[in-house]
């Protein structure tokens, strides 16, 4: 299933040439896995935005004059300018990808762990009704 990580990646150029891969699963917005939709709740959470006023003092959203918050509308400009999200989305993705790997495969362990001490006690009770 998660083959779909590598698959889903969609390669772009820029106009240096290089290429660069967009992955929509390690996007916030765009993912469709489970994982990304159990962590988007999550992110949107955490998430602060920053804004910077003409002077260069940064604001998080939520401390932005009230008049500000209606500049997407058109109607009132503010001078303040966006500068970004923390925590960033990508890395958090990632980061939250990584701890679900790291979750199902220990899961996986304690499975494996299970069948084969089932299989083992099995394998000694036909062992002894054998040799009884």
């Amino acid at each position: 299933m998660y083959l779909a990580l590598v698959f889903s990646m969609r390669a772009t150029g820029d106009t240096t040439g290089i290429m660069r891969t967009y992955n929509a699963e390690l996007s916030p917005g765009d993912g469709w896995l489970p994982t990304t939709l159990a962590v988007r709740p999550v992110y949107n959470a955490l998430r602060e935005d920053w804004y910077a006023d003409p002077s260069g003092t940064r604001l998080r959203r939520s401390d932005l004059p009230p008049a500000v918050l209606q500049a997407g509308t058109g109607r009132l400009g503010g001078g303040f300018s966006y500068l970004g999200e923390f925590p960033d989305g990508q890395s958090f993705m990632m980061i939250a990808h990584c701890l679900w790997a790291m979750l199902f495969g220990y899961a996986g362990g304690h499975f494996a762990r299970w069948v084969y001490f089932r299989r083992l006690r099995e394998h000694n009770a036909t062992a002894q009704v054998a040799a009884g």
